[in-house]
């Protein structure tokens, strides 16, 4: 194997492993040291829409717009704060106190329908 992709495959692993990397941002990686809580987000909407900064209109979200932000509860218009995305998921940052979310955790949601797929450690 030649040393370029003895060096790709070395990243390729530590880009899938679970530990987070000493002196890399979690941001760097997103899903890749982030996993689900145990426990389930509660009183979600059936799916998050895409609010428009500064104003109270929203929108559907897209397949292909990425992840957007912030992202609006449709039945009160709670507004999530992007922190983080990779692969098409984004982890929002939530008001103290909703969908059972603590002050050290996030909200994760597919980008492209504003489902929610579960709560992961900021």
């Amino acid at each position: 194997m030649s040393p370029l992709l003895t060096r790709l495959s070395i990243f390729a692993y530590l880009l899938n492993t679970t530990t987070p990397l000493s002196g890399i941002s979690a941001c760097s990686f997103g899903k890749a040291t982030t996993r689900l809580s145990n426990h389930a987000p509660s009183d979600t909407p059936d799916h998050f829409v895409v609010g428009i900064p500064n104003g109270s209109a929203t929108s559907e979200p897209k397949p292909g717009e990425g992840c957007r932000n912030p992202m609006a509860d449709p039945r009160d218009g709670t507004r999530l704060q992007l922190i983080r995305s990779a692969e098409g998921q984004g982890d929002y940052e939530v008001p103290p106190g909703r969908y059972g979310v603590s002050e050290d955790e996030l909200l994760r949601l597919e980008c492209s329908t504003g489902r929610v797929v579960g709560i992961v450690k900021r």
